[in-house]
This record gives C-alpha cells, structure tokens and sequence, in this order.
C-alpha cells in the first residue's frame, strides 16, 4: 500500500457507516492535566503523528525529536480539537475490515452503559479524522500490545498530513503513527514497557462518553489492557484493543 496508519494507545475508532462502504472516525481523548474518571487518576496522555526516518519534508508543524526510539524519530503533537487530513488519498471507497479482526476485541459498550455520540466525543478529544477507504487489520508488539493498521492507497505522489495550519509532506510508501500514549512511551520504543496500574488506562475512553458509568469503572478483564476501542450506534459497537502492558495488569 502507499500509506500505512498505525493507531496506538488511547484511540476511539467510531464505525460512522455500519453497511458497506464502512467508514471510520477516529477520537483521541484529551488526555492531559491529569486526567479522572469515576473518581479515579489516569496517568497523562499526549497525542502525537510520529514519523521515523527522514522522509519528511516541507514542515510547518513544530515537532518533538524522539532519539530514544532511533534516529530521525519526530513527534508533531496534536492538540485543538482539529481533523486530520491525508491528501493524495482516495476518497469513499470503503473500508476492509475483517470479522475476525472486529471479533478479537473487545466492546466498549460492555464497561459503561452510557452511548457514544460523535458531537460529544469531538468536544472531549484533542484530534479526531475520518476514513473510508483502506484495509484495516489488528497487529500485535513483540510485549503483547495490540494496535490497528490501515493501509490506505494513494491517488498520486507525495501525501500532505495537515492538522488546522499545521502541514508536512511525506512520500508515496511511507508509515506513520498516530498515537496517544504516556509521553515517557510515546518517546521511547513502542511495544516495550509501560508501568503504572495500566487497567486505569482504559478509563480515559469514558471521557468521550455522554456520561461516565457509576464507580467503580470497569476495563476489560483480560491479561492483555484494552487501550483501543471503537464505538458505533448501538447495536454496533465494538472496541479495538490495544494491550498497555501484560506486566502490571492486576
């Protein structure tokens, strides 16, 4: 594929059309200023695009080096609320995802009874962007992390990513993240270590509800953390579980 999107952490991928051609939106959750939820800390979460290597080019959009994570690695924060637009990619031809991809992962629903309605979670998050054209697919790091890929083809050359006044260039062939992760991972190696009690994690998606659920917050019971949910219109609601860290789940 020409593009290739990794979305990792604390991401919210709401199904917008629940019959062929499907289409996607993603929320991040602002996870800043010492985030809570059902009356319990969530560690901090930044959101960035990083891009490794040097092929980037025509950069508008202050960044944060990552030399932790290898050479070239650069951080362009997300903030203000704002899409995120691709250019030179194709427009409405749905999106490829497979049962067994939706069916390995968990359903928001299932920890808070509360809906999820795209005007209110745009208002909780610190970027949002829309899709409907690509293969979506689940992978999984090397420690246990689950995270989502979307290849998308291009339509031409070079790829803006642009986010309100913010721009850079990419070429046809390259990989990009899209992440909201504590910022100490965010810089680092992704898919090594997390720590803290990562259950609590998970709690940043109620944020981008109508309503938080009543206390105590629930998170998926299972030894990998979900970090990753999707939400659609009810009935339709599945999460995409990406796992914080297998060492410190409760």
């Amino acid at each position: 594929m020409d593009l290739v999107i990794n979305f990792i952490g604390i991401i919210l991928l709401y199904q917008t059309v629940i019959a062929p051609p499907y289409s996607y939106t993603i929320y991040l959750p602002d996870g800043r200023s010492h985030p809570a939820a059902c009356g319990t800390p969530i560690p901090e979460h930044y959101a960035f695009i990083r891009v490794m290597g040097r092929n980037v080019s025509a950069i508008k959009w202050p960044y944060i080096p990552c030399p932790s994570a290898g050479t070239e690695c650069k951080l362009f924060p997300l903030n203000g609320g704002d899409a995120i637009t691709m250019t030179g990619l194709p427009g409405a031809g749905g999106v490829d995802i497979s049962d067994q991809t939706v069916k390995a992962l968990p359903k928001y629903k299932d920890y808070n009874g509360s809906s999820i309605t795209p005007a209110t979670a745009a208002t909780k998050s610190v970027a949002t962007m829309t899709f409907s054209t690509g293969i979506f697919s689940m992978s999984v790091f090397a420690n246990g992390m689950k995270y989502t890929t979307l290849q998308v083809p291009s339509t031409g050359g070079d790829i803006t990513i642009a986010q309100g006044t913010k721009s850079f260039v990419v070429p046809k062939g390259s990989e990009v993240d899209v992440i909201n992760l504590p910022f100490s991972v965010a810089t680092g190696v992704l898919g090594m270590a997390m720590g803290g009690d990562d259950h609590v994690h998970y709690f940043l998606y109620h944020k981008l509800a109508d309503a938080e659920p009543p206390q105590p917050c629930r998170s998926p019971a299972t030894v990998q953390q979900a970090m990753h949910a999707m939400g659609g219109p009810a009935g339709n609601e599945v999460s995409l579980s990406i796992a914080c860290s297998n060492t410190n789940y409760p």
